[in-house]
């Protein structure tokens, strides 16, 4: 089974982010994947599955750039970094284009996995080997069922019950690849349930990090001791 982890990682559109100079925005972005989600994908224990990376194309046109450089200086062997046209608004359309045309060269007639990982966050190193795990089952999602949060500027990291009913932005959904719609960005992913049977499963742990430019997400829940190690952080 193909597993792709799939990241949107520096698109252009209109997020509240946003209202940062653009390319302020996206040094500061690219350095978090660099620093925290690439190191998890690297610390994983399974490495079958392709990181894929989502970029606005003008990031990948001139190779002397600082932006160019921190994808590329720092890309992951398993790792394929794909440019998206750029829109005013959220170019969804687009972007799931683009996916759709990496899965169509893939010459294999199964299922994949899609795992949606936003691009300041982590997962924790047996969170590959647990999705595909699940996955080979009957379930067509899998997703957290605890939600954590770690606080960058204070080192502080907090448990919520944010996620026990919700579906979360580390869902990973099973699909054909001859029927492939990308459902983890097709739909919004708290809408995933509508359309799919699966399981929250308590081993499945990631982390949100709060940071300067996270305006949406915020610590709540009990504060505790969470080894980062284990996410590569």
């Amino acid at each position: 089974m193909v597993h792709l982890v799939v990241s949107r990682t520096a698109l252009k559109w209109n997020h509240p982010n946003l209202k940062l100079d653009w390319d302020e925005w996206v040094e500061d972005r690219l350095m978090l994947y660099n620093l925290i989600t690439r190191r998890s994908i690297a610390n994983q224990t399974n490495q079958d599955f392709t990181l894929i990376t989502l970029v606005d194309e003008k990031l990948l046109r001139h190779e002397h750039s600082l932006s160019y450089r921190q994808l590329h200086n720092f890309s992951l062997p398993n790792e394929v970094i794909i440019p998206v046209p750029r829109r005013d608004s959220y170019h969804k359309t687009e972007m799931i284009d683009r996916i759709k045309w990496y899965v169509d060269k893939i010459n294999y007639d199964d299922d994949v996995i899609i795992t949606r990982l936003d691009s300041d966050d982590a997962i924790e190193e047996n969170f590959i080997d647990n999705v595909q795990s699940l996955l080979i089952k009957n379930n067509t999602y899998v997703d957290i069922k605890d939600s954590f949060t770690h606080n960058l500027n204070l080192n502080k990291s907090y448990q919520s019950n944010k996620y026990l009913s919700t579906i979360s932005p580390f869902v990973s959904v099973r699909e054909s690849i001859r029927e492939f719609k990308c459902i983890p960005y097709y739909y919004q992913h708290t809408d995933i349930i509508k359309y799919c049977d699966g399981v929250k499963y308590s081993k499945l742990k990631a982390i949100q990090n709060i940071h300067g430019q996270n305006l949406f997400n915020k610590c709540s829940g009990e504060e505790i001791k969470l080894d980062l190690t284990k996410y590569g952080v």
